[in-house]
């Protein structure tokens, strides 16, 4: 997968584009990543702004979801 297409929030990473919540800086869940956004190396007319995980715990820490919602962001030439 990773030869033609690129994973948006290891990109956004390196770019300094990510955003995740306090505690979370990585977008983990538990030990790895589950959630991926891809998107063509190939595909010139897009530029990624931002890559955001979001936290989905209710006021008591509880997760709906073992998965961390992810957002991705790109302009689009």
């Amino acid at each position: 997968m990773k030869v033609g297409y690129a994973d948006a929030w290891a990109v956004g990473q390196s770019l300094d584009l990510d955003l995740a919540y306090e505690g979370n800086p990585s977008g983990n869940t538990r030990n790895g990543r589950i959630d991926y956004a891809f998107y063509s190396k190939q595909a010139a007319h897009l530029k990624l702004r931002k890559a955001r995980v979001f936290d989905t715990r209710d006021g008591k820490g509880a997760m709906p979801s073992d998965h961390r919602p992810l957002l991705v962001t790109f302009d689009v030439k």
